[in-house]
């Protein structure tokens, strides 16, 4: 993911998608450490566009330079959903035909890398890995599902972010699952009714912005930040357990005949 943070290719995307992006700075002493932090967001699997380099066999997420008076930085996508990823591709080649009617070269160029492009899942905690080891020098642009934004907008009208639903259940105890779809909580508190009727009557969904609990992560530290787990959508869920049992299947057995524990991944270089 180095190249998250390399010069990329120039492209004039931003404007199809008016959000926010996501800056991380340096964790404070005071933040919880930054492997807890990543241990959290690393079950949630994300995707992004990546530009693939059949020559030099390699793939580089897409981005885009933006300049803010004279400093500059990259922007890279993450959306929660492969389709919306897909749509975001389909979109911007739409952008890219039409631009060759006023500039057939520059048209040709992005047609060209995006033609090329795949869609593809990477977990959250190697972009949030990414965005701190940059410097500021690359941002997050969280794309939320449409829908989940109308229902966070539902329980909160001037909800802004990526809704992250969980459930309060009054007299301070708040539940410490945060889910990335409100239809996969209520599927939980059909299940909780069964066991205990009384909680789950009690229980109101609440929504509050994924940027703001990563920032809450990134700058304090306390028992309760320790127990947060975040769920993303049931499908990519399916997806991570599907690429655990393929990497279990695919290790070589040990001498007592188990699946012998994966190499650890090797050290990023200092540039």
């Amino acid at each position: 993911m180095n190249s998250l943070v390399r010069q990329a290719t120039k492209f004039g995307l931003i404007g199809s998608v008016a959000l926010a992006p996501l800056a991380l700075g340096a964790n404070p002493a005071a933040a919880l450490p930054q492997k807890d932090v990543l241990d959290k967001l690393g079950p949630v699997l994300v995707y992004t566009v990546f530009a693939v380099d059949q020559e030099k066999k390699e793939a580089i997420p897409l981005t885009a330079e933006i300049k803010q008076g004279d400093k500059k930085f990259n922007i890279a996508w993450v959306f929660f959903t492969a389709e919306d990823a897909q749509k975001f591709v389909t979109q911007q080649k739409a952008d890219a035909t039409e631009l060759q009617k006023k500039d057939p070269k520059g048209g040709a160029e992005q047609l060209a890398i995006l033609n090329k492009t795949v869609v593809a899942p990477d977990s959250l905690a190697t972009f949030y890995n990414a965005a701190m080891a940059s410097k500021s020098a690359l941002k997050i642009q969280f794309v939320p599902i449409a829908k989940q934004v109308t229902q966070a907008k539902a329980l909160e009208a001037k909800f802004t972010g990526v809704p992250l639903f969980r459930v309060n259940f009054g007299q301070n105890r708040n539940g410490t699952s945060f889910f990335f779809t409100k239809e996969d909580l209520e599927a939980e508190l059909a299940v909780l009714k069964t066991s205990d009727a009384k909680l789950a009557q009690d229980a109101k969904i609440e929504v509050i912005p994924l940027e703001g609990l990563i920032d809450v992560l990134s700058t304090q530290d306390n028992e309760d930040l320790k127990k947060i787990r975040l769920l993303a959508p049931l499908e990519s869920r399916k997806l991570l357990r599907e690429i655990y049992n393929q990497s279990q299947k695919a290790a070589p057995a040990g001498k007592d005949g188990k699946a012998a524990p994966a190499a650890p991944a090797p050290k990023s270089k200092k540039k």
